[in-house]
């Protein structure tokens, strides 16, 4: 990896889970409730090379059973948002910590991301996102969901192939 990442201005990734860290598929009990997802494993590599660069990963998700559970799990900073819009809750995070919206990263793939892909400049998303999100990204990834959407932008970042 050469050095380019630790150049970057950004501080932090916000990621959705379902479509961009999984396929979207889920396994259900009998009664309606899920009980596992399939993650891509590269992610949480790429999840551990944005940590040793200095960025905070942060998982922004309406899941907080399945999702929060693994966020828990991974040590990795977990936002909730059931009630509250995911842009209401990152813009809270950002004050809270004095960061700017330009130096986030945001990955979402579907209408519930739909806010923060028009608020927040830098927006990926997979390939095989919604049309009404792919429109709005400011970066269209190669990989499907669940196929190493982290990996992706964490190589783009690495060999400083995000246009300004």
């Amino acid at each position: 990896m050469n050095s380019s990442l630790n150049q970057i201005k950004f501080k932090c990734v916000f990621s959705d889970i379902d479509g961009v860290l999984t396929d979207s598929g889920k396994t259900y009990d009998l009664n309606g409730n899920v009980i596992s997802k399939s993650f891509c494993d590269k992610d949480f590599t790429a999840i551990n090379l944005f940590r040793k660069a200095g960025l905070r990963v942060i998982f922004v998700s309406a899941d907080d059973r399945v999702n929060k559970a693994l966020a828990e799990s991974k040590k990795i900073e977990f936002l909730h948002s059931l009630h509250d819009s995911k842009l209401a809750l990152i813009s809270k995070f950002l004050m809270e910590n004095s960061i700017a919206r330009n130096e986030v990263i945001y990955v979402g793939d579907d209408l519930p991301d739909v806010e923060c892909f028009e608020a927040l400049p830098y927006s990926f998303c997979p390939s095989d996102a919604i049309g009404f999100i792919r429109e709005r990204a400011f970066v269209v990834l190669e990989r499907a969901g669940g196929k190493g959407c982290l990996m992706e932008i964490y190589e783009l970042l690495d060999k400083g192939g995000i246009p300004e």
